[in-house]
């Protein structure tokens, strides 16, 4: 079956979740999401969208080469 976003954390964590409302920032530290989002069967994960940094703006996690996902320093 395949899943949103919403339902699956609201079913996880007990809190609904809009991706759409929530823009994230891209880093390391969102690693381990965006390997969940690859994996999870969910209906809209292009919902999930980077804010920053900035050539990563608009993209969407679930097809982010995680590769690209680091943090400075």
């Amino acid at each position: 079956d395949m899943l949103s976003c919403q339902t699956t954390l609201t079913m996880t964590y007990g809190l609904p979740f809009l991706f759409a409302e929530n823009p994230l920032q891209c880093d390391c530290r969102i690693k381990p999401f965006a390997l969940w989002l690859r994996s999870a069967r969910l209906q809209k994960p292009s919902d999930a969208l980077c804010a920053v940094p900035p050539g990563l703006a608009n993209a969407a996690i679930a097809e982010v080469d995680v590769s690209r996902l680091d943090c400075p320093g």
